[in-house]
């Protein structure tokens, strides 16, 4: 009985114990002076980053690289600000944070949102914390269950940085040092690694590019055509590059499993792309230092064209476009991003690559109804079946351009249209058939817009013709004249740059094109755009607007006009104040015929040089 009566005794003090220690405060004070780029001092509300070479502090708002969610007096993380940085880039690099460091972070914004309380519950108030806070943490599976308190209490009680007073179940922790400014990242054991950063940042993606010498060989001189139809045939990228024949092309992208707009389910089994896990696993593979984005050793794979290009280049669709990349040089910070744990799973950064770009213009590849089928030179196309659409490589927006379009193949019933589109034209049909495109027809030599036929010559053209076709584009007036690309490219493409608020999910603006002449016109860098993967190689995809949405901003262009030629014999214009935009060179075809195209600099029948005209080439 005497001994119940001491334990009844002893319980109150140990709680009247804890309830004194939870009373404890000290003052927080923040020291005065220059810390960030901004000239101001530390701000414990906010999460800030030390710099490992000059030790100042950087708001997160202030930084211009992503460094993802956070919270404030985060340790487990490498940063170098752009001051110290010979290539004036900030280097940032998340680490898996242990259970002291998290506790240690969580115990400082516990003191801050409570006046500078010292010590704190463990089961009430930092475990709850740290659950909430969890994944801003690391990337690990998120504990629970009832031996939880217990692992973090060992942990705990045998480091330094805490003290950790036990009565009976209860446990409260305060930190050794409660002095807040002098919690930060261990940089002394790193400093070796900082150097490093510091000297060689900037020749970090050198190694990117070695291996080009093999993967941009030519599949050689065969004369067989690139199609759409036998994918089931030919394993494309899994086969090595082989001389002679390069049939099969393409496969569809679009139309994702489960994904509005998401580049998946086409018949390689491509889904968008995600780094490895480890920089361990990221040597073992290659690390992605291929030309086109993949390994080294799947480039060596990849069946070629003639220009550099995979054969089995996913086809664009009526909603979804794919743009080759390789891995951009310039693009500093790859071998940190690979390395950070925090970013194992999630998708790739468009900042890492390029769109690879035609070293000349031909006939699409991948702008182009499946059913078409390009010669390996790409300037034959050859359809069948119905009406569908190939377009050519480059475009234009402004000036005075011709190029030619010989009629080799025609049987009867057969048909062709040739003209002019936009991208947003739809290659499921005949050029002619939206507001996006222009053409004129084999057939009685009729003229087509929106598909609205219009009387224009006599007679129309046959095998062996050859059509010019002429398009004079003026300056727009303003940026307003052409469709923003933001309307073409119906949604945002992925998060980039973050605004001075840091907040997640801000986008980039894309800005219409502007006034100006083609010569100072520099296409979209597509670094914002998703990378997908699609048989061991990387594309840019971009998801395209609704049509309906964008024939909306369509505007004539004054003093515009498209012409046709036959056999050198000018037919007069045929379209007048044509919708201002970017146009194609493009080809339809309605069952058997083939087509070769010339955009110069050497035409059969090039038109009169008053004309002020330029080939396409150019």
């Amino acid at each position: 009985m005497e001994i119940v009566e001491s334990e009844m005794a002893t319980k109150p003090e140990g709680d009247d114990k804890l309830k004194e220690l939870m009373t404890i405060t000290i003052p927080i004070v923040i020291a005065p002076g220059q810390q960030c780029y901004c000239g101001q001092c530390r701000d414990y509300s906010v999460a800030e980053f030390q710099c490992s070479h000059c030790y100042h502090w950087f708001h997160q708002q202030c930084i211009n690289f992503d460094v993802g969610p956070a919270i404030p007096f985060m340790t487990a993380y490498h940063f170098m600000c752009k001051k110290c940085n010979n290539s004036q880039e900030e280097v940032f690099t998340k680490k898996q944070a242990n259970y002291a460091s998290m506790c240690q972070t969580v115990i400082a914004n516990l003191m801050c949102a409570s006046n500078g309380r010292s010590y704190f519950s463990l089961e009430k108030e930092v475990i709850p914390f740290l659950d909430r806070n969890w994944d801003i943490f690391t990337s690990q599976p998120r504990r629970s269950g009832s031996s939880w308190p217990g692992v973090l209490h060992k942990a705990l009680v045998g480091n330094e940085l805490f003290n950790v007073v036990d009565e009976g179940a209860e446990s409260v922790v305060c930190l050794s040092c409660q002095e807040l400014s002098t919690i930060g990242p261990s940089y002394e054991r790193f400093r070796a690694l900082t150097s490093q950063l510091k000297t060689s940042v900037s020749k970090r993606s050198a190694h990117s590019i070695q291996g080009s010498d093999v993967s941009l060989q030519s599949v050689g001189d065969g004369s067989s055509l690139i199609t759409g139809d036998n994918l089931e045939n030919n394993l494309g990228l899994g086969k090595s590059l082989r001389k002679g024949s390069i049939a099969g092309s393409g496969g569809q992208v679009g139309q994702s499993q489960g994904r509005e707009g998401g580049g998946g389910g086409g018949g390689g089994g491509n889904v968008r792309s995600t780094r490895r896990a480890t920089a361990a696993a990221v040597a073992a593979g290659g690390g992605g230092s291929g030309i086109f984005g993949a390994s080294e050793k799947d480039d060596a794979k990849t069946k070629l064209t003639q220009f550099g290009f995979p054969v089995d280049h996913p086809l664009n669709t009526e909603n979804y476009r794919y743009s080759l990349v390789e891995v951009d040089p310039h693009a500093k910070y790859r071998k940190q991003w690979e390395e950070s744990e925090y970013t194992a799973g999630k998708p790739i950064p468009g900042y890492f690559y390029r769109v690879v770009l035609y070293p000349k213009v031909v006939l699409s590849l991948h702008d182009r109804a499946q059913k078409m089928k390009l010669s390996e030179s790409q300037t034959v196309v050859t359809g069948e079946k119905g009406y569908s659409m190939i377009r050519a490589t480059h475009s234009v927006h402004t000036g005075t351009w011709y190029f030619e379009a010989t009629i080799t193949e025609q049987s009867e019933g057969a048909a062709t249209r040739i003209g002019w589109s936009q991208i947003m034209a739809t290659l499921q049909a005949p050029c002619g058939f939206d507001k996006f495109s222009y053409s004129w027809r084999s057939r009685k030599g009729t003229v087509f817009h929106n598909s609205r036929g219009k009387h224009y010559a006599e007679e129309g053209y046959t095998k062996g013709d050859v059509i010019g076709c002429l398009i004079h584009l003026p300056k727009v007036s303003s940026s307003d004249m052409i469709p923003s690309s933001k309307c073409v490219y119906g949604i945002p493409t992925g998060p980039v740059k973050h605004g001075k608020s840091g907040t997640k999910g801000e986008f980039v603006k894309i800005k219409p094109f502007s006034e100006g002449s083609l010569a100072n016109y520099l296409t979209d860098s597509y670094k914002d755009r998703p990378v997908i993967r699609f048989k061991h190689i990387y594309y840019f995809e971009d998801i395209l607007g609704d049509a309906k949405k964008v024939e909306k901003q369509l505007k004539p262009l004054p003093q515009s006009s498209i012409t046709f030629y036959r056999n050198g014999e000018c037919l007069g214009t045929a379209f007048r104040d044509i919708y201002a935009g970017v146009y194609f060179p493009t080809i339809s075809i309605y069952k058997s015929a083939s087509v070769a195209v010339n955009f110069g600099p050497d035409f059969r029948f090039p038109p009169p040089e008053s004309e002020n005209w330029l080939p396409f080439l150019n």
